[in-house]
């Protein structure tokens, strides 16, 4: 199964209705597989999630071409988490349906809706194994993720989940130990998330220097025009990619993985140089 990941990339201010639908339609043909399903929310920002106004136009598209959508649901701060919970009652009423499942990125938010009527998924910021391109070394090592490990299996076997979504940290992952166990596993693909954090330094561009590179503050969404590309961080070899900060979040490109030991369930595809490759040719807002 493949899907599109939608998260902390879209807003509807920088490109119109026609042309999304126009953008999706070009992806879904390029894709190795027809997609069946597609990622909205944000995995690493608060902020982004009260803030982005695509999700009806995502919605529309899913239902006229067969889709469901996951809402993917950030780590919601103490000031948000009131506005945070009404703005997904608020999106998931709008979708009916076609949302099934929910992806959750802290313990508070699997327990809130683990009684409620959703396939419910544990998102990549719950999996701490280390990830840092510029350590060849490691990079290039084959890794069991921690938390698949014979220590958590247990807990994890018992929170009701559908799927647990890995990051291609390494060259090689090593999953044999879920080959008998009900756990199916999402692969984020070809990015793997280096590090995020709270602080947003493009947040800070538009402030005052005493209100810059605060927690959690508010924005102009300043992330939908703007990113940065670090290069030159180790020697050439196997996987020595750019990294590349989208948020709060630096990224850095993985398309050697290999998983031993299981299937992949879905492949979640992370399509964003398609999507400001796009934006460059059809808008002047990059």
């Amino acid at each position: 199964m493949y899907c599109i990941n939608m998260c902390d990339i879209f807003h509807m201010t920088v490109i119109n209705e026609n042309q999304f639908a126009s953008f999706m339609n070009y992806l879904i043909e390029i894709m190795p597989k027809k997609p069946n399903r597609i990622y909205m929310g944000s995995y690493f920002c608060s902020q982004y999630f009260l803030r982005f106004n695509g999700y009806l136009q995502i919605i529309e598209y899913c239902q006229n071409n067969n889709l469901h959508i996951t809402l993917v649901i950030p780590i919601l701060s103490q000031k948000d988490l009131k506005t945070g919970k009404k703005r997904i009652e608020n999106i998931c009423q709008q979708a009916g349906n076609v949302i099934d499942e929910i992806t959750v990125n802290d313990i508070g938010m699997l327990k809130y809706f683990q009684n409620k009527n959703y396939q419910v998924n544990l998102g990549r910021l719950f999996f701490k194994t280390p990830r840092d391109c510029r350590v060849s070394d490691y990079t290039n090592a084959t890794i069991v993720p921690e938390l698949v490990s014979n220590l958590n299996l247990e807990f994890w076997q018992k929170e009701n989940l559908n799927d647990i979504e890995l990051d291609p940290t390494n060259k090689s992952i090593d999953i044999s130990i879920l080959k008998e166990n009900t756990l199916s596993v999402g692969l984020h693909i070809p990015y793997c998330y280096m590090t995020t954090g709270n602080i947003c330094k493009f947040a800070s561009i538009h402030k005052d220097i005493e209100y810059k590179f605060r927690a959690n503050a508010t924005c102009r969404l300043e992330c939908m025009h703007i990113y940065e590309a670090y290069n030159g961080h180790n020697n050439l070899d196997e996987i020595n990619p750019t990294i590349e900060r989208y948020g709060r979040t630096l990224f850095f490109k993985n398309e050697q993985i290999n998983v031993i030991g299981n299937d992949i369930s879905k492949y979640i595809y992370f399509p964003i140089k398609e999507w400001r490759n796009y934006l460059y040719e059809n808008t002047s807002s990059t």
